[in-house]
Protein backbone atom coordinates (compact mmCIF):
# COMPACT_ATOMS: atom_id res chain seq x y z
CA UNK A 1 0.00 0.00 0.00
CA UNK A 2 1.45 3.35 -0.97
CA UNK A 3 1.13 6.57 1.07
CA UNK A 4 -1.96 7.82 -0.75
CA UNK A 5 -3.75 4.50 -0.31
CA UNK A 6 -2.93 4.46 3.41
CA UNK A 7 -4.16 8.03 3.80
CA UNK A 8 -7.41 7.19 2.00
CA UNK A 9 -7.98 4.04 4.07
CA UNK A 10 -7.35 5.88 7.34
CA UNK A 11 -9.73 8.69 6.34
CA UNK A 12 -12.36 6.10 5.42
CA UNK A 13 -12.03 4.41 8.80
CA UNK A 14 -12.28 7.76 10.61
CA UNK A 15 -15.38 8.65 8.60
CA UNK A 16 -17.07 5.32 9.30
CA UNK A 17 -16.19 5.62 12.97
CA UNK A 18 -17.81 9.06 13.21
CA UNK A 19 -20.94 7.90 11.36
CA UNK A 20 -21.39 4.81 13.53
CA UNK A 21 -20.86 6.73 16.77
CA UNK A 22 -23.39 9.36 15.63
CA UNK A 23 -25.90 6.61 14.81
CA UNK A 24 -25.42 5.10 18.27
CA UNK A 25 -25.86 8.50 19.89
CA UNK A 26 -29.10 9.10 18.00
CA UNK A 27 -30.40 5.63 18.79
CA UNK A 28 -29.71 5.75 22.53
CA UNK A 29 -30.73 9.37 23.20
CA UNK A 30 -34.27 10.04 24.38
CA UNK A 31 -36.09 12.93 22.79
CA UNK A 32 -36.39 16.21 24.63
CA UNK A 33 -39.90 17.25 25.62
CA UNK A 34 -40.55 20.99 25.56
CA UNK A 35 -43.79 22.84 25.92
CA UNK A 36 -44.89 25.70 23.73
CA UNK A 37 -46.43 28.85 25.22
CA UNK A 38 -50.02 27.65 24.72
CA UNK A 39 -49.33 24.43 26.59
CA UNK A 40 -47.61 26.34 29.39
CA UNK A 41 -50.55 28.74 29.64
CA UNK A 42 -53.01 25.84 29.92
CA UNK A 43 -50.96 24.22 32.68
CA UNK A 44 -50.82 27.50 34.60
CA UNK A 45 -54.56 28.12 34.09
CA UNK A 46 -55.40 24.59 35.30
CA UNK A 47 -53.18 24.98 38.35
CA UNK A 48 -51.05 22.02 37.25
CA UNK A 49 -47.75 23.83 37.84
CA UNK A 50 -46.50 25.61 40.93
CA UNK A 51 -44.82 28.96 41.12
CA UNK A 52 -41.12 28.85 41.92
CA UNK A 53 -39.77 30.23 45.18
CA UNK A 54 -38.90 33.92 44.93
CA UNK A 55 -35.14 33.29 45.13
CA UNK A 56 -35.31 31.01 42.02
CA UNK A 57 -37.09 33.57 39.86
CA UNK A 58 -34.20 35.16 38.02
CA UNK A 59 -35.56 37.88 35.83
CA UNK A 60 -38.27 40.45 36.20
CA UNK A 61 -39.64 40.34 32.69
CA UNK A 62 -43.30 40.63 31.71
CA UNK A 63 -43.12 36.98 30.63
CA UNK A 64 -44.35 34.98 33.61
CA UNK A 65 -43.45 31.50 32.30
CA UNK A 66 -39.97 31.46 33.89
CA UNK A 67 -41.68 31.95 37.27
CA UNK A 68 -43.33 28.52 37.12
CA UNK A 69 -41.91 25.03 37.55
CA UNK A 70 -42.58 23.01 34.39
CA UNK A 71 -40.01 20.31 35.23
CA UNK A 72 -42.69 17.64 35.73
CA UNK A 73 -43.93 18.26 32.16
CA UNK A 74 -40.66 18.92 30.30
CA UNK A 75 -37.50 16.89 29.98
CA UNK A 76 -34.12 17.27 28.34
CA UNK A 77 -32.65 14.81 25.88
CA UNK A 78 -30.77 12.09 27.75
CA UNK A 79 -28.18 9.61 26.54
CA UNK A 80 -28.44 6.04 27.87
CA UNK A 81 -24.78 5.46 28.74
CA UNK A 82 -25.29 1.78 29.62
CA UNK A 83 -26.30 0.99 26.05
CA UNK A 84 -24.21 3.65 24.30
CA UNK A 85 -20.77 3.06 25.85
CA UNK A 86 -20.37 -0.66 24.92
CA UNK A 87 -21.25 0.05 21.28
CA UNK A 88 -18.84 2.99 21.10
CA UNK A 89 -16.07 0.90 22.66
CA UNK A 90 -16.66 -1.81 20.03
CA UNK A 91 -16.65 0.77 17.20
CA UNK A 92 -13.43 2.34 18.51
CA UNK A 93 -11.82 -1.07 18.94
CA UNK A 94 -12.59 -2.22 15.39
CA UNK A 95 -11.46 1.16 14.01
CA UNK A 96 -8.15 0.97 15.88
CA UNK A 97 -7.56 -2.63 14.79
CA UNK A 98 -8.17 -1.65 11.16
CA UNK A 99 -5.76 1.29 11.47
CA UNK A 100 -3.14 -0.96 13.03
CA UNK A 101 -3.46 -3.49 10.20
CA UNK A 102 -3.08 -0.72 7.61
CA UNK A 103 0.06 0.57 9.28
CA UNK A 104 1.44 -2.96 9.66
CA UNK A 105 0.77 -3.75 6.00
CA UNK A 106 -1.90 -6.45 6.30
CA UNK A 107 -4.31 -5.05 3.72
CA UNK A 108 -6.63 -8.06 3.62
CA UNK A 109 -7.20 -8.00 7.38
CA UNK A 110 -7.66 -4.22 7.27
CA UNK A 111 -10.28 -4.53 4.52
CA UNK A 112 -12.10 -7.24 6.50
CA UNK A 113 -12.20 -4.94 9.55
CA UNK A 114 -13.36 -1.98 7.44
CA UNK A 115 -16.18 -4.13 6.02
CA UNK A 116 -17.07 -5.26 9.54
CA UNK A 117 -17.25 -1.65 10.67
CA UNK A 118 -19.25 -0.66 7.61
CA UNK A 119 -21.80 -3.47 8.07
CA UNK A 120 -22.09 -3.05 11.85
CA UNK A 121 -25.68 -2.53 13.02
CA UNK A 122 -25.98 0.01 15.80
Amino acid sequence: MNTHQKKYALQRIDGLQIIKIREAEEKFTTKAVTLNNDEKYKLIANGSVKILPFNRIGNYSPNLYPSFDFSAHESKAKLDDKKYNPIVEKINSISQQAKDQIMLGDCEEAMRLIQQLENMKV
